[in-house]
């Protein structure tokens, strides 16, 4: 765990869970760095992967918005199991944790209160772009 004490300390999604969490699914989590204006979840491919911003800019080019250090990107394709509907390219240098589809959903079937969670942060995500259209 030591790796990840300073992706523990910025991302909400990895704080205060059970050990059995820390255990079985930190490790799981693989560091990349991306340079900035690259593209790292393109619109209409097939989602494999989540990302947990660590540091850096990343810009939603279909919606504008902006995230940064501390958010997870692209769970909702995932979780609705389709194709991407957003891109997401990064606006500097951008240090993220990858995290793949199989252990996502893994996390998902293990743990009951980040399933509802992410149910409902995937929900309001959908009715934002149901809003919009």
């Amino acid at each position: 765990m030591f790796l990840y004490i300073d992706a523990v300390s910025k991302i909400p999604f990895l704080q205060n869970r059970e050990d059995y969490f820390y255990l079985n699914y930190l490790e799981k989590f693989e560091y990349l760095k991306f340079p900035a204006n690259s593209i790292i979840l393109r619109k209409n491919s097939r989602p494999d992967e989540v990302f947990f911003i660590l540091k850096g800019s990343i810009l939603n080019t279909t919606s504008s918005k902006i995230f940064r250090c501390g958010t997870m990107i692209g769970e909702t394709d995932l979780y609705f199991k389709r194709e991407r509907v957003e891109e997401y390219r990064t606006m500097t240098k951008v240090l993220v944790l990858k995290l793949k589809n199989s252990d996502f959903q893994s996390i998902l079937n293990s743990f009951e209160d980040i399933k509802e969670d992410i149910a409902e942060n995937c929900r309001k995500q959908r009715e934002n772009e149901t809003h919009k259209t």
